[in-house]
């Protein structure tokens, strides 16, 4: 029992260790706009710019901590190397994350489900600079996620679970990160997808490149509205 607690922390440490980092970037941009800007850090973490930049600057202050935990796991437990993908493999994650999101989008606009819950959370992000959304959450966001939820926590499941339920456990954990009921039911099928690109391929890049799609377009149809 000891044992199963000790592999169930060692998957969930790294989500906690961003959470703390989070809350640490969250204190150091509110203090900066405070003392720039003569507000409360409070109430300057609460704008729309500041929730994107805190979310961009966690995930790139985070890249290279679990780069390292991430070499640390795979030096620990090798996985299977599996033939290089062609070039054309890594463009269709690209449209398959563009197209993905696109449908689900669709999916959940056409059931409504904006009617009965509150995605106050995903129009913060996208309150920000084009730059800001199109570089942040369109491009770095995508490597942190993909980092820890693929490369470290899902492979750390891995190590003692069989691929379905693995994939099920991380795909819970994936959706209920994401903050509102809209981002937790868009976020579930997305996720079943980028944990089979991981597994297939052995590789980040093919779910790197599907999240960095599905973000882009989000953003980018966010902007023509």
């Amino acid at each position: 029992m000891a044992e199963y607690g000790n592999k169930i922390g060692r998957v969930l440490f790294p989500l906690l260790l961003h959470t703390a980092i989070s809350i640490a970037v969250a204190f150091l941009i509110g203090g900066i706009r405070s003392w720039w800007g003569g507000t409360g850090a409070g109430e300057a973490v609460l704008d729309g710019t500041d929730a994107t930049l805190i979310t961009v600057a966690t995930a790139a202050v985070c890249i290279p901590v679990f780069w390292k935990i991430w070499k640390r796991d795979r030096a620990r437990f090798p996985i299977q190397k599996k033939e290089k993908a062609a070039l054309w493999l890594y463009a269709a994650a690209l449209l398959g994350g563009i197209l993905a999101s696109c449908f689900f989008s669709l999916l959940m606009d056409a059931a409504g489900v904006e009617q009965y819950f509150s995605n106050q959370v995903q129009e913060e992000l996208f309150s920000a600079g084009f730059l800001l959304q199109v570089v942040g959450l369109g491009g770095i966001v995508p490597v942190l996620e993909e980092l820890l939820y693929r490369g470290i926590m899902y492979q750390r499941l891995r190590e003692f679970l069989d691929v379905k339920p693995a994939v099920a456990a991380a795909t819970l954990i994936f959706a209920l990160a994401h903050g509102n009921m809209i981002q937790f039911l868009y976020a579930l099928p997305m996720a079943v997808i980028l944990h089979l690109l991981w597994e297939k391929s052995g590789s980040l890049v093919p779910p790197i490149l599907f999240h960095m799609g599905a973000n882009l377009i989000s953003v980018f149809g966010n902007l023509m509205q």
